[in-house]
């Protein structure tokens, strides 16, 4: 594809290839990222769009962040998936 498709009201995928698919979830405290190729880097922006967590690796946790809204980006080198999640 090569618009973004808009899967939900909150998340936003880039980049899908017929035999890949990025996904991301949110649940409790941690973001998970699935399906990526080679090690995905994920980055959580707060709402004024500072950077208030990043990692390499497919978990992370979002335990030392405050209560809010953030967006969550995950991306591959490939493709890239984009949350706003409130926490």
């Amino acid at each position: 594809l090569q618009s973004p498709v808009k899967l939900h009201a909150d998340a936003v995928v880039t980049g899908l290839t017929a035999d890949h698919v990025l996904s991301l979830s949110v649940s409790s405290n941690v973001v998970m990222v699935s399906g990526a190729v080679g090690v995905p880097e994920i980055t959580v922006t707060d709402m004024s769009g500072r950077q208030v967590a990043r990692c390499e690796g497919s978990v992370l946790s979002l335990s030392q962040l405050p209560a809010g809204v953030y967006i969550v980006r995950a991306a591959d080198g490939v493709n890239q998936i984009t949350k706003k999640i409130k926490k």
